[in-house]
């Protein structure tokens, strides 16, 4: 048993040294028939031996070698509770006290605990409450960022079509300019030529007129020329001269026609060169709009993280600040339970510093025991070598006499006690009371342990066999007179014995008769 939980009864030390003592007498005495080995109480089953003729018959039977120790009653389960609470006592089991699984054994003031509960179920609360509001301010959070992405994009499309509508209008205007201009230098070129033209032609009106002129003068320095000649040729110069004033008025229309041409040119280019202008500052500043939407989408998408990383953390802060006063709650908890202690199963108290009216320390402590009892017993070095468990014992207590028990060898702790300088080995037995015997801790027991064993076997008396160069003999009775006997030495071979009678594995059948003296 574990003796630091439990105070075990001194074993009567007189008693075992005196057990011991004829344990070797009866091994000296037994030797000499068979060299058998002391300490072992013989079966109660004895041969049927016929004294006056000293012989004895061949039997079926059991023959059963046991050890005899000593024990006591003790318990398989024993605890030793040390509340960790201070505080004054308001109840607690004496020793000896009886109790039942669930007793109340000892119960400490815990007010104080009480109220540290009520502060802490407080906290608990309000960590309740600023974790669900965590939780809103970081889904509220998640929705902005949600909304903000959405105008993100929208404003990013916005600015993109923007800018395209920008940039085509501004590539329309070049393109204009560009058709405009030609249309322009067309016209200029157009002109030009008509101005050209015009001057050619009134150079070669100057030249008929000075021709018609010429004519008209050599015709009238001709004495041989008509009147109708000169006349006609007055005619040609009058036409001449008309024609050069014709194209003259020709030629100022097409110079003045040139002129407009040139300003018309002019003022295209310069109503095309501002337009064009216009449409690439129009682009220009859509792409700055442009740039400047993406950065502030940008800035407006890295807050929102921010806030959605910051709700969260506080999240997370809120659901320690729960966990810790969960955690706190648990262990006040805890605390207020170890202010009463109950009985973990049924037993009793056997030892115990607490009493009503003083103050519980760590120092304290109340020792009890289960009443699922065995019996502990203390077997010899010599012993525990024909013992193993799961063996067969007869248990009978001291206070009950002639009540006997079956019983079991439960554990055999192979770790040696040392008693007056003698080795013994801690076992345990388990064993069936009846139920109107009262098992009490603590209870004197003697035990006997089945060694060997042997079921339905040959056995004849011990002292009916003889041993000669190491065989083993005994004279069976061939004929039996009521004068004589005769008898006929017989080898047989043995198995175990008891000490009283032996087994007889080959050499003799049942109703045989032996000799038990020689």
């Amino acid at each position: 048993m574990p003796r630091t939980l439990i105070i075990n009864k001194k074993k009567n030390t007189a008693f075992i040294i005196l057990v011991s003592i004829i344990t070797v007498i009866a091994t000296i005495s037994l030797t000499s028939c068979m060299g058998g080995r002391g300490g072992l109480m013989p079966n109660s089953n004895l041969v049927q031996e016929n004294e006056e003729s000293n012989t004895a018959r061949v039997e079926v039977g059991d023959i059963i070698k046991e050890a005899a120790v000593t024990g006591s009653v003790e318990t398989r389960t024993s605890n030793t509770l040390i509340p960790q609470v201070s505080g004054n006592i308001l109840r607690a089991a004496e020793v000896g006290d009886e109790f039942k699984e669930g007793d109340l054994l000892i119960e400490i003031d815990s007010s104080n605990a009480a109220q540290a509960i009520e502060d802490i179920e407080t906290q608990l609360e309000l960590a309740r409450n600023s974790l669900s509001q965590a939780r809103i301010n970081y889904q509220s959070a998640l929705d902005s960022n949600h909304i903000a992405v959405q105008m993100a994009e929208l404003d990013k499309g916005k600015a993109e079509l923007s800018a395209e509508s920008a940039l085509q209008s501004y590539q329309e205007a070049g393109e204009l300019a560009d058709i405009s201009s030609a249309n322009a230098q067309t016209a200029l070129e157009i002109s030009q030529n008509s101005f050209n033209n015009s001057v050619i032609s009134l150079e070669q009106a100057q030249q008929n007129l000075e021709y018609a002129q010429k004519l008209l003068s050599d015709a009238k320095a001709d004495s041989s020329s008509t009147s109708e000649q000169i006349m006609q040729l007055e005619d040609n110069v009058n036409t001449a001269s008309k024609n050069v004033q014709k194209t003259e008025l020709a030629l100022e229309s097409s110079e003045l026609s040139l002129q407009q041409a040139e300003n018309s040119k002019q003022q295209t280019e310069i109503q095309l060169g501002s337009q064009v202008e216009s449409g690439e500052i129009s682009y220009q500043q859509s792409l700055k709009n442009q740039s400047s939407t993406y950065w502030s989408t940008l800035e407006s998408m890295q807050n929102g993280q921010k806030q959605i990383e910051l709700a969260n953390l506080s999240m997370q802060k809120a659901k320690i600040d729960l966990k810790m006063a969960e955690t706190e709650l648990e262990l006040a908890g805890q605390e207020l339970a170890e202010h009463t202690i109950y009985a973990p199963y049924q037993g009793m108290v056997v030892a115990t510093d607490f009493k009503p009216g003083e103050e519980a320390t760590g120092a304290k402590t109340i020792s009890i025991i289960k009443d699922d009892y065995i019996m502990e017993a203390l077997i010899s070095e010599s012993d525990l070598v024909n013992i193993s468990e799961g063996a067969e014992a007869v248990v009978s207590l001291d206070s009950y006499p002639g009540v006997e028990f079956k019983g079991i060898v439960e554990k055999i702790i192979r770790i040696p006690v040392e008693e007056n300088q003698i080795t013994y080995y801690e076992t345990w037995i388990s064993f069936e009371a009846s139920q109107d015997i009262e098992i009490i801790y603590g209870l004197s027991a003697s035990i006997s342990i089945v060694t060997e064993k042997a079921e339905d076997v040959l056995y004849i008396p011990i002292r009916a066999v003889y041993t000669e160069q190491g065989k083993n003999y005994v004279d069976a009775v061939v004929q039996a007179e009521e004068s004589q006997m005769t008898t006929r030495k017989t080898e047989i071979t043995t198995g175990i014995n008891d000490y009283y009678n032996i087994e007889v594995t080959s050499g003799l059948k049942e109703g045989d008769i032996v000799i038990t003296s020689r």
